[in-house]
């Protein structure tokens, strides 16, 4: 949700993750930074989709329309998580693609990044302008987007906020420095230089790029915007928030006793104070906070506490019914003065660093912000006399003891998480086809041990490989993997976690499953080649007619429900010139295409020179005069 207002019945209000990753009309993605805790696959998918302009949903089980998104972004685009929080579906993921995704996504290294999670959720795009416009506009635009959500496919109430600004002259880039850039660009350097791996020049001179932008003022940041973040020795959100707080509203999913008890210690005698959570978590407050929140709302003469049930009566951008709340917010009035806070922390002491061992979050802070009274009326209750039909009183009495379900996969999940602090190093022989993964034995011995004292194995195996291998072998030093062929070759280590002896797996088995990325030992051609073979392995049975057409007019023309008819293959008596006029598409259309991004032409032998090499040498031979042209043109190189 982008807009001012909170109202779920406004329709207007709300906006889907993947349609803020599109391009403005007229323009294409120059480079963007993604931060997330976690990420699914065929979620990071949908975006780079949504980021090549299409419907990045509707889009994303086409494995051509994926690979060439991925293919056009994959120098462009990083995304920075923690470690171990990879999700992947076997059953629902193409095998062939997976591997193409290892070099997108950057894991932040524990021994840089603290003892605390990597939460925050924040993206910068820059988009630039594609061709000459006759109507003007902006070279470069650029988006930052600060939110709620994880790169997932979350059907939970979500809120982001949302900033766009155009790119100004260079002369005037340092008297419109907006002090909320400045934040997000400082935030950026330090993240991406506590990741494994270094991000492309291109997402490294975002920060600067940043500072070059001037973004239209809002009524609700009239009074003031930053971008509040802690972590990496930052001081804690906690400490932006005033002393003497009139008023406060909480909504965030996880709500811990130390953030309730910190607001009502800065709470005024007379001051209100509301919390909007899951039932889950409100049951789970300490006592003594359920009597301080009993005397609260007899001072205050209304509930304190609230739960939100599933939105029944609401759908998101899928079509599927809104269940829950994951959105973070604060909204605080102080002094007569109104501030709102969106981002990525939750209602906990790591989530506002009331303790050393803070998350690492984000957090918008807007003046005068989102009005109390009305987010009040539109999301919890219309009148004094009733609420909406999502949300009900939290009755304090209420207890909930976890299930046994739910305890174990927390275990199991802290286990994954403390297994992803390991360092794995991985190595590939080309020659003769054989992969190699390692760690430190002594970390290895600390964490098995540690396992053993949780009643939890852990075995790991190479993405595309099996079977499971215990952890415990990597005390007798490097793994071996033999006649294993460079398409079937990734960075991705799969994990599997479960209990040694458990009535659970008895019962039909918890177990968790993560990937991991290691270190690769060796150099970048590796990857390069490995990524042209897959490339070529999705790509055996496309049409290359209907590649040439997603190139040239938008992956929108492969969508799964069009017909792609018969292969359209050049045979050896057709000219290429005929090939393009029987498919209904000319030369005059390529080099124009090249003309107006000429890093397209790298794009276009990367998709179909494999496919086409044996099949047309003409064509060939085209793209590489194409090239030398573009070379001649632009010989300092193309971005």
């Amino acid at each position: 949700m982008t807009s001012d207002s909170l109202d779920p019945n406004e329709q207007s209000n709300w906006q889907g993750f993947f349609e803020l990753m599109r391009p403005p009309s007229g323009y294409c993605l120059g480079a963007a930074i993604g931060t997330t805790f976690g990420l699914s696959l065929d979620a990071l998918t949908a975006t780079l989709l949504s980021m090549s302009g299409c419907d990045g949903e509707s889009n994303e089980d086409n494995a051509v329309a994926s690979l060439i998104a991925i293919t056009k972004l994959s120098k462009k685009v990083r995304i920075l998580t923690h470690p171990g929080m990879i999700r992947w579906d076997e059953h629902t993921n193409s095998n062939k693609l997976v591997a193409l995704f290892d070099r997108l996504i950057l894991e932040m290294d524990p021994a840089k990044n603290g003892s605390g999670l990597f939460h925050p959720k924040v993206w910068v795009l820059r988009f630039e302008k594609v061709g000459k416009s006759r109507s003007g506009g902006p070279t470069q635009i650029g988006r930052v987007i600060v939110c709620s959500r994880n790169l997932n496919k979350s059907n939970s109430f979500e809120i982001a906020s949302f900033f766009e600004g155009e790119s100004t002259p260079s002369r005037k880039a340092k008297a419109k420095r907006h002090p909320f850039l400045i934040d997000v660009g400082k935030a950026l350097t330090k993240w991406m230089g506590c990741a494994k791996g270094t991000p492309p020049q291109c997402c490294l001179d975002l920060p600067l790029f940043l500072s070059k932008i001037d973004i239209a003022p809002r009524d609700s940041t009239k009074d003031g915007l930053r971008l509040r973040w802690q972590g990496q020795s930052q001081k804690g959100l906690a400490t932006h928030l005033p002393s003497n707080i009139s008023r406060a509203l909480v909504v965030s999913p996880f709500i811990r006793h130390e953030f309730i008890s910190m607001l009502l210690s800065r709470l005024a005698p007379t001051g209100i104070l509301e919390v909007v959570s899951t039932q889950r978590a409100l049951s789970e407050l300490n006592e003594d906070v359920k009597e301080k929140i009993k005397v609260q709302k007899e001072t205050q003469s209304r509930p304190v506490l609230y739960q939100v049930d599933e939105l029944t009566d609401q759908e998101d951008e899928e079509g599927e019914p809104i269940k829950g709340i994951h959105a973070k917010m604060l909204l605080i009035e102080a002094n007569q003065v109104t501030t709102t806070y969106v981002g990525s922390a939750n209602a906990t002491s790591s989530g506002w660093g009331l303790h050393p061992n803070a998350n690492t979050e984000a957090m918008v802070e807007m003046s005068p912000g989102l009005k109390i009274k009305s987010f009040v009326k539109a999301f919890i209750r219309p009148n004094k006399e009733s609420t909406h039909p999502w949300i009900h009183e939290f009755a304090v009495e209420t207890h909930r003891e976890p299930d046994d379900g739910e305890e174990a996969q927390r275990t199991l999940a802290l286990s994954l998480r403390d297994v992803a602090k390991l360092d794995f190093t991985m190595h590939y022989d080309q020659r003769c086809e054989r992969l190699s993964i390692s760690a430190n034995r002594n970390a290895v011995s600390v964490r098995v041990k540690a396992l053993r004292k949780e009643g939890v194995r852990v075995h790991l195996v190479p993405l595309m490989l099996k079977p499971w291998i215990p952890l415990e072998r990597l005390l007798d030093g490097r793994i071996h993997f033999e006649n294993i062929s460079l398409k079937d070759f990734s960075t991705f280590l799969r994990f599997r976690a479960t209990f040694s002896k458990s009535s659970l797996n008895a019962n039909g088995g918890v177990e968790m499953n993560r990937l991991l990325l290691a270190r690769f030992e060796g150099a970048e051609k590796v990857l390069d080649e490995r990524d042209e073979k897959v490339r070529e392995s999705v790509l055996t049975d496309a049409d290359p007619a209907a590649v040439m057409r997603a190139f040239l007019f938008g992956i929108v023309r492969l969508r799964p429900d069009s017909p792609q008819g018969k292969k359209s293959n050049p045979s050896r008596s057709d000219s290429i010139e005929t090939w393009f006029d029987k498919n209904q598409f000319s030369i005059e259309q390529l080099l124009h295409a090249v003309a107006v991004e000429p890093a397209r032409i790298i794009e276009l032998k990367q998709l179909l020179v494999p496919i086409m090499k044996d099949k047309s040498p003409e064509f060939v031979g085209l793209c590489g005069d194409i090239e030398t042209a573009l070379n001649k043109v632009h010989p300092k190189g193309r971005s």
